[in-house]
């Protein structure tokens, strides 16, 4: 996310230059002479905006997701001999899977949105699985590549990241998880999440958030490959990403583990600044 407020933002500032100055040279120059012939009006000018906004919406179209960075350099990390074939091997496996979570770009509920990135972690462990690397293995492939994912790369970053506990007890925040809650309750698919957002302090620690994952996306796509030995892998992200956001994680037990649902409490860490 952080990223890519960060990419639209210089490619606004450049895009408004560009702008400008090939709206001037086309003024002064071709736009001069064709004027006199009345061939030539300035509201062709807005054209440029068309053009540019069209080459920018192909481009997104066509950009590979950014999370695929990470997985290239894992693998050239633990795999520098055979990273590249075993990178096309993934995102072979990946266009296999991707039928299983097509719904998730259009879900009604935001947390199955997290299942692109699930599906390509499916890919890459059964790639491994296949190529004969053990459990353990294949755990420090997966969290490397997720850790270096999602580690803030500047100080923008970690302070978004923060953010959203900042805004918990404000009333804007309020009204946010009022309104998350409301998406994530309802099965946006049967293949997604559902999800319970609690808001009562005594059941909270006092923070006034927490989380009960009544359906998993996650478990139900690994489940659906006879993976779910290795779902238990990304359920030891929570704990990272819980502290990136200056906050501790409280959970009972998990549904990869055989629960009825993942119990997600949280405490503010006392010092925030590590």
């Amino acid at each position: 996310m952080t990223n890519a407020i960060k990419t639209i933002s210089k490619k606004g500032v450049l895009f408004a230059i560009g702008y400008v100055f090939i709206k001037w040279l086309l003024i002064l120059s071709v736009g001069t002479y064709l004027a006199k012939q009345g061939l030539w009006k300035n509201e062709y000018l807005f054209i440029l905006p068309v053009i540019a906004v069209s080459a920018g919406l192909f481009r997104y179209l066509k950009k590979a997701p950014a999370y695929k960075i990470y997985f290239r350099k894992a693998l050239e990390r633990y795999y520098p001999k055979y990273a590249k074939e075993l990178l096309e091997d993934i995102d072979a496996k990946y266009d296999e899977l991707k039928v299983d979570i097509r719904f998730a770009k259009t879900s009604s509920n935001p947390m199955d949105k997290r299942l692109d990135l699930t599906a390509y972690f499916l890919a890459l462990i059964m790639v491994l699985e296949k190529a004969g690397e053990s459990f353990e293995q294949i755990r420090a492939v997966a969290l490397f590549t997720i850790t270096e994912y999602l580690r803030p790369k500047n100080k923008w970053q970690a302070f978004l990241k923060k953010l959203p506990v900042k805004l918990i007890k404000t009333s804007f925040g309020r009204y946010l998880i009022k309104a998350f809650a409301k998406k994530v309750g309802h099965r946006g698919n049967p293949e997604g999440f559902v999800a319970n957002i609690i808001t009562d302090t005594n059941e909270t620690h006092g923070l006034g958030y927490g989380v009960d994952i009544i359906e998993c996306g996650i478990c139900k796509l690994f489940k659906k490959h006879n993976y779910q030995k290795y779902v238990s892998i990304l359920c030891e992200v929570d704990k990272y990403t819980t502290n990136l956001a200056g906050l501790s994680m409280m959970r009972t037990d998990t549904i990869a583990n055989g629960a009825n649902k993942c119990d997600f409490r949280y405490q503010l860490q006392t010092n925030t600044s590590k």
